[in-house]
């Protein structure tokens, strides 16, 4: 079904067929193949059959018992590269894929017309996540739009499996969607070439990851459509007057231990709002308990992303006499601390006393205009009208996501990362 791979600086692991490479100009070949097949390949979709195939994607990368997932060894490996336990990993796909299944028939551009100068969209993914490939999937066979999937080292087996799943169920599919891999191997002068000879043909460019990483292609696609979804945290916002047993810290917990503090959603410190000072205390050690039970449901990995760094961070906060609640090898550690900032990763969180709910949102508001680094906020005990404004206040300032305690990562089709709404962003 997909062609085989070429040997050229360009590493294609998802191969369209009858895909003839220039070895001196290996993106623009691959670029103008999809320009070309486009029209006829998305044409032979029907609406109906693709929402239906989409689903099937769906409910099999949710389900550990799919086709999907031929063999225990197949999920060791797959979470290996994400930094997630076998477990995890199987729980942290069936939340924050629930929400993606389509209606019977896909929603897409009911004109009919495909655009004809519909250039291919390069997608570059980062490696932490293993929900963005659907994510962006769905928006672009709305918008009619080729993809060329630019994949992590570590992950690219998956990835690749899931374009395939997906070609599988839907064969016209091949025509419009490739992956691949840059050979590290390859001198940084040729790859530059070849890159810079495809920029005219690739349009939007997509860019997930590190600063780094959307700086080096903002740079080199200056003059193209550039959409960046750089490194984000999301944190928590609790009201808690003590009248009651709270849920919020096995709530919470979730928030903090799904993805492992890897994706832009994973809440990383807390506010918490309450009128007792003796209270936070107590909940920074329940919400430390909290960490260690959920363990249970979602293992720690065997090597945690970050580890060594929040070991590191861990041991500073303790010296500067801030109170530490939990162990990172029990299942995760709270800080107690006046500064509001992300904790390292490794099931870390810092919980930060507000003296009132106006004080909590300056305090965000306060971090976002110097840094845009808060993508989400999870909320517990914060009365629903109260939440309601929170959400519209926030929304301002580039928070997007607000979601109810313990569901954050939950997204559905109309969350927009970043404040994107990627089937605008890839329509022709």
């Amino acid at each position: 079904m997909n062609g085989e791979p070429a040997t050229t600086a360009l590493n294609l692991v998802v191969c369209p067929p009858n895909l003839h490479i220039d070895e001196d100009n290996p993106f623009d070949s691959l670029s103008q193949h999809l320009f070309e097949n486009r029209v006829l390949a998305f044409e032979r979709l029907n609406d109906r059959s693709l929402g239906q195939s989409w689903n099937t994607l769906i409910a099999d990368l949710s389900s550990p018992t799919s086709r999907f997932w031929s063999t225990r060894a197949c999920v060791e490996q797959t979470a290996q590269s994400f930094g997630l336990h076998p477990r995890s990993l199987q729980v942290a796909l069936e939340v924050s894929l629930r929400g993606m299944q389509v209606e019977q028939e896909l929603d897409r551009d009911q004109s009919g017309a495909i655009s004809r100068a519909c250039a291919a969209a390069l997608v570059v993914l980062a490696g932490n996540v293993p929900a963005l490939v659907p994510q962006i999937l769905l928006p672009a066979l709305i918008a009619r739009r080729p993809l060329i999937f630019k994949l992590p080292d570590a992950s690219a087996p998956f990835h690749r499996a899931v374009l395939a799943h997906l070609i599988a169920l839907e064969p016209s599919l091949q025509h419009v969607l490739a992956a691949a891999s840059w050979d590290s191997t390859e001198s940084s002068g040729r790859f530059e070439r070849q890159l810079q000879a495809a920029r005219p043909a690739l349009d939007p460019v997509l860019v997930y990851g590190g600063k780094a990483a959307v700086e080096s292609y903002e740079q080199r696609f200056a003059n193209r459509t550039f959409h960046a979804f750089g490194p984000k945290f999301s944190a928590a916002l609790v009201f808690d007057d003590g009248q009651q047993d709270p849920r919020w810290p096995h709530q919470i917990a979730r928030d903090i231990a799904l993805f492992e503090q890897q994706g832009c959603l994973s809440v990383a410190s807390v506010l918490l709002v309450s009128p007792e000072p003796a209270l936070i205390e107590r909940r920074a050690s329940q919400l430390a308990a909290s960490l260690e039970e959920l363990t249970t449901s979602l293992p720690l990995p065997r090597s945690p992303a970050n580890a060594v760094a929040a070991r590191h961070w861990l041991d500073g906060e303790i010296l500067a006499g801030r109170t530490v609640a939990g162990d990172l090898s029990t299942g995760g550690a709270v800080v107690v601390t006046d500064a509001f900032q992300p904790a390292p990763g490794a099931r870390t969180v810092t919980l930060v006393p507000c003296d009132n709910l106006e004080t909590a949102i300056d305090t965000i508001e306060q971090l976002q205009s110097r840094s845009q680094s808060i993508q989400g906020l999870s909320l517990a005990g914060v009365p629903p009208q109260a939440a309601a404004a929170i959400g519209s206040q926030l929304a301002t300032i580039g928070i997007e996501r607000i979601a109810p305690a313990g569901s954050l990562q939950a997204t559905d089709l109309s969350w927009r990362n970043g404040g994107i709404d990627l089937t605008e962003a890839l329509a022709p």
